[in-house]
């Protein structure tokens, strides 16, 4: 059988699977294939695999080699592409096992390098948040409280919470990595628990209590400044919470003449005598409908401030809509009722159930205009698709 043809033995092993024919077809070619994968590799335990590897696609495709001229050029070309894919393979585990590394060490790495880096950026990047996820990262990071307590402080049930955490927590690292600072959350996480609240010197409690409560504690001419400055600052940036939000919603909606530039000076003629005092704007949030009327083109979408114990509410005039307290799924349920109130509306899974406050004047376009926020907010999009022979609202991740 030593003699006999490579054709011969093949048909041999193919019609009754002889372990004779292919062992003497191993033996004459091995030498072969195994120097082709040993200079592929330079390692001689990967050659024997390669080898192994070349003979099993043999053995499986012997039936369609039994007119082959050059069995011996197969294999040589079988053994080379195989070692070709070994490298890669191998250049892939590499790849994967140096960035496993680098990730572990950054994880060990001390939260104190971590903290050096991120401490001067921290403020600015808070800053830039919106205030729902700036307040989960405060509760969670900064005063360390647990998710439960996190959800109980924003009126969220746990899971709710969660998921604002995780969302806020991603937003501070693309911030971390615009200027240039990207570390993994864990070791972001790990550097807000740990340092960025730092204990106060000891009596300043006493004294702030007195000074704030006590009659005629008298205050330092510097705080009193800084007082005086941050309250005009809170107000000024309450009014263009307001006026900005609802110059970028309505001109996205393509309302370019929508006039929000006296939104402070509107503010302060229309408000009743009784809300002079109340924080800038609080007044165009009444329930009551010639308030409404009042109001200056604007569009605000905020999270709700109700109280728990509170019943929501909407309140429609003159195309005009002030709505408090309302699910996200309930505020697409009314911009569609405007549109078709016979269509069914459909939600994903795990659309956050956290209650919003929204106060729309412009009396054309507030619809869309809502529609367009909630759908670059929370990142969905609506279908309308036929189920059941029944056109229904599909409202589905961006992704």
């Amino acid at each position: 059988m030593t003699d006999a043809p490579d054709a011969e033995l093949l048909r041999q092993f193919t019609r009754n699977r002889s372990e004779a024919a292919f062992a003497t077809l191993v033996e004459r070619h091995l030498a072969l294939v195994y120097s082709a994968a040993l200079r592929h590799t330079a390692d001689p335990q990967s050659a024997q695999d390669i080898a192994q590897a070349v003979f099993l696609i043999l053995a499986r495709k012997a039936g369609s080699l039994g007119r082959n001229p050059a069995l011996a050029g197969y294999l040589y070309h079988t053994a080379r592409l195989t070692a070709a894919n070994w490298r890669r393979a191998e250049t892939r585990r590499i790849h994967r096992e140096q960035e496993a590394y680098m990730e572990a060490a950054r994880e060990t790495a001390a939260p104190d390098a971590a903290w050096r880096e991120l401490a001067p950026l921290l403020d600015e990047a808070m800053g830039r948040l919106s205030a729902a996820d700036r307040d989960a990262l405060v509760l969670r990071y900064f005063q360390n409280q647990s998710l439960a307590a996190v959800g109980g402080a924003l009126g969220l049930g746990e899971r709710a919470a969660q998921k604002r955490v995780a969302r806020a927590l991603e937003k501070l690292r693309g911030l971390f990595a615009r200027r240039g600072v990207r570390l993994p959350l864990t070791l972001i996480a790990g550097a807000m628990s740990a340092y960025s609240a730092q204990a106060a010197p000891a009596g300043l409690a006493k004294m702030i209590a007195t000074a704030a409560v006590a009659p005629g504690a008298a205050a330092g001419t510097a705080t009193l400044t800084l007082v005086k400055g941050a309250l005009k600052m809170m107000a000024w940036n309450q009014i263009k919470t307001v006026a900005v939000a609802g110059v970028s919603v309505l001109l996205a909606a393509g309302l370019t003449s929508v006039a929000v530039k006296n939104v402070r000076s509107k503010t302060a003629t229309a408000a009743s005598p009784t809300a002079a005092n109340a924080y800038p704007g609080d007044w165009i949030w009444e329930p009551n409908a010639s308030t409404l009327k009042r109001v200056p083109p604007i569009f605000l979408l905020r999270p709700s401030t109700l109280p728990a114990a509170s019943l929501p509410f909407d309140l429609f005039g003159e195309g005009r809509f002030l709505a408090r307290g309302k699910t996200i799924q309930e505020l697409l349920a009314t911009v569609w009722s405007q549109k078709n109130s016979s269509l069914k509306l459909l939600y994903p899974a795990d659309l956050p159930d956290d209650k919003y406050d929204i106060i729309a004047t412009d009396p054309k376009h507030w619809p869309e205009a809502l529609k367009l926020e909630i759908n670059r907010r929370f990142h969905l999009i609506e279908q309308i698709e036929t189920r059941d022979g029944t056109p229904v609202v599909v409202v589905k991740n961006a992704g």
